[in-house]
């Protein structure tokens, strides 16, 4: 269930162009339901950041920052995710510096962060890890690897991605330094670790993937490496990119 300032916020063009960025880019070759997005991921990071927000207590603001922060902390991608930040990472830059400028620059999201009493200020403390709740957005225990794990062992039809998030979330504790999970809940900490190496082994690394990445990847130096330069791109030009637009 959305708030209006979450609705806000999902209705902006960055936010809806995750929609058209695939989660796993090729991975459907192998595992022909991962045609999940960036979308669906950020929906999913929104989701667990109000449990999160819930479980601690937080009040309104920072509650609201966290689910907020959630939502937004991948609205800098690439078209195909990571397969194309290497674009960026040959010029000095990653998906969350390009992320960072969408969320100074862009008029709709800039806007509905004003409309919610949120400063675009304590959004990019918090993407940027400079906040006590960045931990709970990027973080080892973070609602973006959580999500992930899950999310992409499912719509791979993986059996990797078992893990106890209400367990993690319930042993979360908060103070001025950051989240830490209580002792208790060390089993479900190992849990995550071995669910997230065997899916790097068996999902992401998956070697017809990583080839047809790299055939793709190719492709893209080959006929397209002027135009598709993202970091010389304005925030205007690199938003009109997505998967299809790269495709074509």
């Amino acid at each position: 269930t959305l708030t209006d300032d979450e609705v806000r916020l999902l209705d902006t063009y960055a936010v809806q162009r995750l929609r058209r960025i695939s989660q796993l880019p090729l991975a459907y070759l192998v595992y022909p339901g991962a045609r999940h997005s960036r979308f669906d991921h950020s929906l999913g990071c929104l989701s667990l950041a109000y449990e999160f927000s819930s479980h601690l207590g937080l009040d309104q603001f920072n509650s609201l920052l966290l689910r907020f922060s959630a939502l937004l902390h991948d609205v800098g991608h690439t078209p195909y995710s990571h397969l194309l930040e290497m674009i960026l990472i040959e010029n000095g830059l990653t998906h969350e510096d390009m992320g960072i400028k969408i969320i100074e620059q862009d008029y709709e999201i800039s806007k509905a962060l004003e409309r919610a009493g949120i400063p675009v200020e304590e959004v990019i403390s918090v993407i940027k890890g400079r906040s006590r709740l960045s931990s709970l957005i990027s973080g080892p225990l973070g609602v973006d690897r959580l999500d992930f794990l899950v999310r992409d062992a499912y719509f791979t039809g993986a059996t990797y991605g078992v893990i106890d998030i209400r367990r993690l979330i319930h042993l979360t504790r908060l103070d001025e330094r950051g989240s830490s999970v209580d002792v208790r809940g060390l089993g479900a900490v190992e849990e995550l670790a071995i669910a997230r190496h065997h899916s790097f082994l068996n999902i992401y690394f998956h070697h017809t993937v990583r080839a047809a990445q790299l055939l793709f990847y190719r492709g893209v130096e080959e006929l397209a490496a002027e135009e598709l330069n993202f970091s010389k791109m304005s925030i205007e030009e690199y938003l009109r990119h997505d998967d299809y637009t790269v495709w074509n």
